[in-house]
């Protein structure tokens, strides 16, 4: 089969769907590392998991087609992560600190809602306004 975009992105979505998250995190670590023993530690697993991993083959597949399509796969691994993302923030609302929880409660609105209308001074603090107009030629 020939790769083209679409069905690399396809590609990436299928395997991703089917690894865990360190799978996921293994993968795309391996975009900056050397090798795979360098990528199981710069995400904090031993690296004969990685090399034990039932799935090392369609791994190994999700690797190669990273390197063909890396913003499809951080996508894939964002997607992925947003819910944990998600919750993580929310638990902000019940932070300790007042400041912290109005922080993410700002967030979180603006986000749903977008940014409150502000006004802009758009003066010139009492200098001339030169408008050259050009005519037709």
């Amino acid at each position: 089969m020939e790769l083209t975009p679409d069905n690399i992105k396809e590609r990436i979505r299928e395997i991703s769907a089917q690894l865990s998250p360190n799978q996921l995190r293994f993968a795309a670590a391996m975009e900056s590392c050397q090798s795979k023993k360098d990528a199981a530690k710069a995400i904090g697993i031993q690296p004969q998991t990685a090399y034990s991993w039932p799935e090392r083959e369609i791994i190994d597949e999700l690797i190669d087609l990273i390197a063909l399509d890396v913003v499809e796969s951080a996508k894939q691994i964002r997607k992925r992560n947003l819910v944990k993302a998600m919750a993580i923030k929310s638990a902000g609302l019940d932070a300790e600190d007042e400041d912290t929880r109005q922080k993410v409660a700002t967030e979180i609105i603006e986000w749903e809602l977008g940014k409150a209308k502000q006004a802009i001074d758009h003066t010139t603090d009492g200098e001339k306004i030169i408008v050259t107009l050009k005519g037709e030629e």
